[in-house]
């Protein structure tokens, strides 16, 4: 999972296996270390929307019949408001430059790639 923050938003990007997770119900989970600390970023299957942030974790809950909605292969993205923060959930696709094949490791095809 990548994570984008910007001023009130937050992003989220999943991989494939990440999106399979969260439909049987698991949650998906990072940490970003720093020299001195660390920073956990998680997304929760709950039954209703939102975020927290204590003790250096950032939870994004969402609720699981909208994240069932991921299976949908036109489905690419979900987005609500938690509190005065924009969450945006978004599949991860391969970029359509080349960059090293772990970036786009498990990575969704793009859908672009057929018209280039």
């Amino acid at each position: 999972m990548k994570i984008r923050i910007r001023g009130n938003s937050v992003r989220l990007r999943l991989k494939m296996d990440e999106v399979d997770s969260l439909l049987r119900g698991e949650a998906v989970k990072e940490s970003t270390w720093f020299a001195s600390n660390v920073f956990h970023y998680h997304l929760q299957p709950h039954s209703e929307d939102g975020a927290d942030f204590s003790d250096n974790c950032l939870t994004v809950f969402c609720d699981q019949n909208t994240l069932n909605s991921f299976d949908d292969p036109q489905k690419v993205s979900i987005k609500f408001n938690a509190g005065e923060t924009s969450i945006l959930i978004e599949k991860d696709f391969k970029c359509l430059i080349e960059r090293s094949p772990e970036e786009d490791q498990n990575a969704y095809p793009n859908p672009l790639a057929s018209q280039q």
